[in-house]
């Protein structure tokens, strides 16, 4: 029992020193409202959905909020589920380390790629 509570020790530690999104979330989500109020509107839209699912129309289509726009592309075989928390934490990792308008993407978990671009209206 003991060596099974230090195996799952060392892999919290191993995954939240690996970069974790979840373990710099606040800081990430602070970053973003600063240069990007808009962005983290559409997070906050877009993760509000309980069961999202990669792919799935919902994720591909994603949110729009001012000139902010969040999707998750995908591939995943079989579909993964995207927690609220973790559908966050990733967005705002994107944002935080994006260009100077917080937008980019990043993979993460092997099949979701998480994208915010911005958009123009005319």
């Amino acid at each position: 029992m003991k060596l099974l509570s230090l195996i799952a020790a060392l892999a919290f530690a191993t995954t939240t020193l690996a970069g974790d999104p979840m373990a710099n979330d606040w800081k990430n989500a602070g970053e973003c409202a600063t240069h990007s109020p808009d962005i983290n509107a559409a997070i906050d839209d877009f993760c509000s959905k309980g069961d999202i699912m990669v792919p799935s129309k919902y994720a591909r289509n994603g949110k729009t909020s001012g000139s902010a726009h969040v999707s998750i592309k995908g591939s995943c075989s079989p579909k993964q589920w995207v927690p609220k928390t973790y559908c966050q934490a990733q967005f705002h990792a994107v944002c935080a380390n994006g260009g100077p308008l917080g937008g980019g993407k990043k993979k993460f978990n092997g099949c979701q790629k998480f994208v915010i671009n911005r958009v123009h209206h005319n």
